[in-house]
């Protein structure tokens, strides 16, 4: 039982968890292979060049080895289960699920239930800060701790944990580093287990960013706590192939101060546990210092005097029904065998042929014999290799060596079965090795293909980008065209591309499906795709982007009978309209209504294609597209509009909206045309509005109608029809918004309908009888009119509402002031600023802290700035460009949000070419394009008003790299952005420029996409169009028919 307990201890040892600790795991970083011992002994013509993994156990031997354990190990067995352990287990799992709300409540229970449980639940609060980035206040919070106490300790290498996680190694490793100095001699009473812990997890950490040298005192401080056995004997097999591998890579004094650490770390293993499971580990690194040094007959007589033991070891596991992967004997042998193949070949080049025959002969035992008994076990592979190598050497010697025959597909099924319980176990660099042995042994093999996107994982998982990319090309390019196995070798791209998403890497998740589509646009899943990463980009808001996807899957033949390629058109139509490129819409909706059959989806098209017409002001076409619809629902084709209970229902839906906007679109007609035309459209409206409400009384837009037609009567002069109609509105409709004030809504309407004259008119009634009305009304009519621009009339509005808004000294600051702040706006809006400066300081003087302050600051230092730029007073003009400063610097105090910031960098650029100063307003520009994101949707507007400033002073102080830099950048994240072609101009020129002064550059050849011609308007169906004259005259609404 005593090997069997090692045996388990040694299996678990071997996962991500090495030293048990559910409290504070450790980090996802895999624990270092080992060094491989023969690498450095076999031949050159060797074709495994890399160093295998240290082994771990089948999943099925590790969980009979615990089943084993568990009678005898009862106390670990109780540490392993601890409630609060479990707890604070949970606790980070709610975490990692993004619900930090929840982990804080869990947190509460279990401090008020268990009290002694705080300091090690501490770190969950750390947790829950930095797991959304907010360090600062992770920091603030442990800074208000004792500083020596042990949960202050907890929560600072918590921290530390997630800056490393975070990439910030440099403060993770001020974290740790405090810690072990404070402690360098060891830990204090009471936090023997918690040093121990994090000391080793500090050492897989460094290990993972390749700072070995710095590991190694960190598995000294590991030993410094005086860890079990068994722990203990693995961290110095751990120490000891550290220092090994490190030895490797120096020379003279530091190389042998490296071997005598290892050698050290490993005499404790060798004479305090002879014959336990790491016994044949540390005899292995003893013999390959000897194989480093060249002296390969102390190696191999290290190896045979401790035969015996290992023999006798090897015995006990079968025994004990372990596993013979942990058994020292097959490393043993591949050395032994590697030595003797080195020797022999040395003799064959010597001519001694006979004596080279016999000692590759005993090579050839070794290997033979490993492939036999081992064929699980990390050494099968590299020995079936040197089988062969030497096989294939004798015959050319004349030699047929008689060789017992193995099915070698055994062996690679359970190198890969191990592979993907490494993976499993966060043995991320082990289970890579294992992935590369497999791949370099079967390169041509369906599962090799699958085994490459596993090894992208890993690698990704690594932090690895290097590899990553190197593994994901080939499994692209390699495999694309590949008959039989290009549909796998796009699934495992896709399979790398989701654990990308899982692990939110945005960067390789895009890489990966860029490599995807680039080179599988003909699998099965690539329309899907496509298709999901233009979704992904609309919710993003990022439709430049979004356009991109949609378009290749409504161009390319490959996807024009995929079930995505009707819902690509319309999104496609949908990213345009959302980016006011209203032409290409149309384009695309006219599109989709040519292959479209009658129908349901066909009708919507249409429906959406006149909506496209009114919102580019468009009129005519708009009204024709309605009417369409209309004809097409009533013609001799109804049948296709009704095929199910959902068409009907879709439908009707449908011809509501139409109704609605095509009686709206006769309202808006109200120029262009002959009076008479006027006064029939006017009316058609009227009607039409009429036959709406008559046919719809139910409908949400039921309301809305009611009120446009009783603007559109006030409007011809009928105003006692109006007053009805608004009467009716309040009567039949009394919950919608339109009846809670009539007057609003009806001068609301009239703006609508693009008749301001008479929507001042109606809003006049309102100055006239102040005392009918209320501040928030008069409020809420000045911000229209400032919408609308009409400046004059909203400073009288925000004027009247500030004013009932005062009660004596007392302010109603709900309404003074945004009123205050409206009119700035209005004063500034109309150029004078003079006036805009004094109502910001009447505020700032009233309410120091407003949540207005940002934009207020803002307007009174484009104010200040405004009147310094055309002060001809040196000392005044420098005043007020000082308060200009000043106040904008105040304003950015309180933004928080990363849109305001770029908002607030664009002013401060504004003021500094306003007082001339262009080198600071080329230094703000430049400072929002290097470090702004063109991806966030929110910022890319700010950016691209940025860009449009700071090019040509770029261009002027002759930054061409910089030129190129932003320029490349905003091409390719804005194809279609409305700076295209003059930025590519500047680029192409900074290019050119950068080439003439002998720095090599690539001119680019694109050529700037052209925007697509609207197509032609329908012809008119009732009316005569006009002969000349505006778009308007020249189609006329065409009417459905009777």
């Amino acid at each position: 039982m005593y090997i069997l307990r090692l045996a388990f201890l040694f299996v678990f040892s071997l996962t991500s968890s090495s030293i048990v600790m559910l409290s504070a795991p450790a980090p996802a970083a895999p624990k270092p292979a080992a060094p491989a011992a023969p690498a450095v002994a076999k031949p050159s013509t060797a074709p495994a060049a890399k160093k295998p993994a240290a082994p771990a156990p089948k999943a099925s031997a590790a969980q009979e080895m615990e089943e084993a354990a568990a009678a005898g190990e009862e106390e670990q067995e109780a540490e392993i289960e601890d409630p609060v352990d479990l707890e604070i287990a949970f606790m980070k799992a709610l975490i990692r699920s993004r619900m930090p709300d929840y982990a804080q409540k869990a947190l509460d229970k279990l401090v008020q239930k268990n009290p002694d449980a705080k300091a090690r639940a501490s770190s969950i609060k750390i947790d829950i800060l930095a797991g959304v980035g907010n360090y600062a206040a992770a920091e603030a919070m442990i800074a208000a701790l004792p500083a020596d106490a042990l949960e202050t300790w907890i929560m600072k290498l918590s921290l530390a944990e997630h800056y490393y996680q975070a990439g910030k190694m440099t403060e993770a490793k001020a974290g740790y580093d405090s810690f072990f100095k404070k402690y360098e001699k060891g830990p204090p009473v009471g936090m023997g287990k918690f040093y121990m812990e994090q000391a080793y997890k500090y050492a897989q950490m460094l290990m993972f960013k390749n700072e070995e040298k710095a590991a190694v005192e960190a598995f000294r401080c590991v030993l410094v706590a005086n860890p079990p056995r068994d722990i203990e004997f693995k961290i110095r097999i751990d120490l000891a192939e550290l220092c090994v591998k490190l030895a490797e890579k120096t020379k003279d004094k530091e190389r042998d101060e490296y071997f005598k650490k290892a050698k050290e770390a490993c005499d404790p293993v060798l004479w305090k546990d002879p014959g336990g499971p790491l016994f044949g580990k540390a005899l292995m690194i003893l013999a390959h210092m000897e194989m480093i040094k060249g002296d390969k007959k102390a190696a191999k007589k290290l190896i045979d005097t401790y035969m015996p033991m290992l023999k006798e070891l090897e015995k006990i596991l079968k025994e004990n029904n372990i596993s013979l992967d942990f058994s020292p004997m097959a490393e043993c042998r591949y050395m032994l065998g590697t030595i003797l193949e080195e020797e022999g070949m040395a003799l064959l080049k010597q001519g001694q042929k006979a004596d080279a025959i016999k000692l590759l002969t005993e090579a050839l035992t070794h290997f033979v014999n490993v492939v036999a008994k081992y064929q699980t076990g990390q050494w099968a592979v590299p020995s079936g290799n040197a089988q062969d190598r030497i096989v294939n050497l004798m015959k050319k010697e004349g030699y047929d060596p008689k060789i017992p025959v193995f099915d070698r597909s055994k062996i690679m099924m359970a190198l890969l079965k191990e592979a993907q319980s490494q993976f499993e176990q966060n043995l991320f660099k082990e289970s890579a090795t294992k992935y590369l042995i497999y791949i370099n042994s079967a390169p041509e093999h369906d599962t090799s293909v699958a085994a490459l996107g596993e090894l992208a994982k890993c690698y990704m998982e690594l932090g690895d980008t290097n590899y990553f990319h190197v593994i994901a090309g080939y499994l692209a390019e390699r495999f694309c065209m590949h008959a039989d196995y290009s549909d796998n070798a796009g699934n495992a791209l896709l399979r790398v591309a989701a654990k990308a998403d899982e692990n939110n890497n945005k960067l390789l998740r895009q890489k990966t499906y860029n490599y995807y589509i680039k080179y599988f646009p003909e699998h099965k899943r690539a329309a899907a795709v496509l298709y999901q990463f233009g979704e992904t980009k609309v919710k993003e808001k990022n439709y430049d982007q979004a356009i991109d996807y949609f378009s290749l899957l409504t161009t390319n033949a490959l996807y024009m009978k995929s079930s995505v390629f009707f819902p690509s058109l319309s999104r496609l139509a949908y990213c345009y309209s959302m980016m006011n490129d209203y032409s290409n819409a149309v384009q695309v909706l006219s599109s989709t209504i040519s292959v479209l059959p009658p129908g349901v989806d066909e009708l919507e098209a249409r429906y959406r294609l006149g909506d496209t017409y009114r919102r580019m002001d468009r009129i005519v076409p708009a009204i024709n597209e309605y009417v369409m619809c209309i004809n097409a629902v009533n013609g001799t084709n109804k049948a296709a509009y009704a095929k199910t209970v959902e068409d009907v229902t879709k439908v009707k839906s449908i011809m509501e909206s139409v109704q609605f906007w095509k009686a709206y679109g006769y309202a808006l007609l109200n120029k262009g045309f002959p009076p008479e035309k006027l006064k029939d459209f006017q009316q058609k409206a009227i009607d039409d509005f009429t036959k709406f409400v008559a046919d719809y009384p139910k409908s949400t837009l039921s309301s809305t109608a009611l009120s446009r037609l009783g603007s559109l009567l006030y409007a011809n002069g009928k105003s006692d029809d109006a007053n009805k109609v608004f009467d009716r509105l309040v009567k039949e409709y009394p919950d919608a918004p339109e009846s809670k004030d009539v007057v609003f809504v009806q001068g609301m309407s009239l703006i609508e309908l693009k008749k301001m004259d008479k929507a001042i008119e109606v809003f006049g009634k309102m100055l006239a009888n102040e005392k009918a009305f209320n501040a928030p009304q008069f409020l809420r009519v000045g911000n229209i009119m400032f919408e609308a621009g009409e400046y004059p009339t909203a400073i009288k509005f925000f004027e009247r509402a500030k004013k009932l808004g005062t009660k004596g000294q007392a302010v109603d600051r709900a309404i003074w002031e945004p009123a205050v702040f409206g009119m700035a706006r209005s004063y500034y809006a109309q150029g004078n600023v003079a006036e805009a400066a004094k109502a910001i300081e009447e505020l700032f003087a009233k309410f120091q802290r407003t949540p207005l302050f940002a934009d207020a600051s803002f307007i009174l230092s484009k104010s200040y700035a405004d009147m310094g730029s055309k002060e001809n007073d040196k000392i005044k003009k420098d005043q007020l460009f000082v308060k200009a400063n000043a106040a904008i610097a105040k304003g950015m105090t309180s933004i928080t949000n990363e849109a305001s910031k770029f908002q607030a960098n664009l002013q401060i650029a504004d003021v500094q070419m306003m007082q001339g100063n262009k080198g600071g307003a080329t230094a703000s520009y430049f400072r929002m394009l290097s470090f702004g994101d063109w991806d966030n949707a929110d910022i890319r507007p700010f950016m691209e008003t940025a860009l449009e400033r700071g090019l040509p002073l770029l261009k002027e102080k002759e930054m061409l790299e910089e030129v190129v830099t932003i320029g490349t950048k905003y091409l390719e994240a804005c194809p279609r952005g409305r700076l295209i072609r003059e930025v590519r101009r500047a680029r192409d020129d900074a290019k050119l420029k950068l080439a003439m002064s002998g720095k090599k550059v690539t001119i680019d050849t694109e050529k700037a996409p052209e925007a697509a011609p609207a197509p032609a308007v329908p012809a008119a169906d009732a009316e005569k169009p006009a002969d000349k004259g505006s778009e308007a005259k020249a189609a006329t609404p065409a009417e459905q028919a009777k």
